[in-house]
């Protein structure tokens, strides 16, 4: 078997963090390269070979990323932010000219997603029970008619995790999240019922199936990433994951984000890559990153794993490097 070269490219940030982390546990023969803006964080101590690399959106960041595949023969890269996802997928022939296959999700996937009240437009057409109303408007009454509720949740269109996202519980903090927010906003009714989000991550077939499944209950940090997770069945979620995976063909991992209302189930959206708790799934028994790894390698679709129950706490610690 040969020795397998990996870039995870921001390893500074959690999600970066955990590929790393799954990796090294499940694969460590693995050649682990890794890139952030800086060398100032733990990532940087946990790869084999670090690399300070450019912005994503900056010109010389393609010429980088060209150099930076070739001079380190890199077999499989996996994007650990969400704007690297998009440059990657809409420049997948700068993998294919290196020869490196970028482990992404579907290009229609991603592109759908991307702008989440264009998500929601193509699929409210379907009149799926379990997704949520989505509204553009100016006006705080108009919305409380339409949705029968003055609770509401603004958030951008586009953006990734949690960041952005706004309680709507009068008048004035609408006002106030129009005036603050440089940004086009979305708005939704309040439907957690519970306190709880729920994230659901399978491995899609590209074929409107999936092979594995597990689903956490989760709190979220004002940052967006999940701080506190416990597993609980996907039973409940898997009938309402099998509905868009019909539609959207989703290949790799895939996370489905839901609240829950009087025992009824809503998706919020879609995320089609790997998830900012992708390394509390790996402590649950769910490794994301071997799955991916096996399935480029081996062309093998991963089989569900026995899940270990229980709860997982992020916490912040100190990490000391010797000079």
């Amino acid at each position: 078997m040969r020795r397998l070269r990996v870039y995870v490219s921001g390893v500074s940030g959690v999600v970066g963090h955990g590929v790393v982390k799954n990796i090294k546990a499940a694969r460590p023969e693995v050649e682990i390269f890794g890139s952030a803006l800086d060398k100032f964080n733990v990532g940087a101590h946990l790869v084999d070979t670090f690399a300070v690399c450019p912005k994503s959106d900056s010109e010389e960041y393609l010429s980088w990323l060209r150099t930076f595949l070739s001079r380190n023969q890199i077999n499989y890269a996996i994007p650990g932010i969400e704007i690297d996802l998009q440059i990657w997928n809409s420049n997948r022939g700068v993998f294919t000219d290196q020869n490196c296959i970028p482990i992404l999700n579907t290009m229609e996937l991603i592109n759908i997603t991307h702008d989440k009240f264009n998500f929601y437009c193509s699929v409210e057409k379907h009149q799926f029970p379990h997704s949520i109303p989505t509204r553009i408007s100016t006006s705080y009454s108009d919305l409380c008619d339409y949705f029968g509720t003055r609770k509401l949740i603004a958030k951008p269109r586009i953006g990734f995790a949690k960041r952005g996202f706004l309680q709507i519980q009068s008048e004035s903090d609408f006002l106030e999240a129009l005036n603050v927010r440089n940004q086009d906003l979305i708005f939704q009714p309040n439907l957690s019922s519970d306190g709880y989000e729920y994230t659901s991550g399978i491995f899609g077939d590209d074929t409107g199936g999936f092979s594995s499944i597990i689903t956490l209950r989760r709190r979220l940090s004002p940052m967006g990433y999940t701080d506190y997770a416990e597993l609980v069945s996907s039973d409940d979620f898997r009938t309402v994951i099998v509905d868009y995976c019909k539609l959207f063909n989703p290949l790799g991992p895939t996370n489905f984000q839901f609240m829950i209302m009087k025992n009824q189930i809503f998706l919020l959206e879609i995320n089609p890559r790997f998830s900012s708790s992708t390394s509390m799934r790996g402590i649950f028994g769910y490794n994301e990153s071997k799955m991916a790894l096996d399935f480029y390698e081996k062309g093998i679709l991963p089989k569900q794993p026995p899940l270990q129950p229980g709860k997982v706490l992020r916490y912040i610690e100190d990490f000391y490097v010797s000079e």
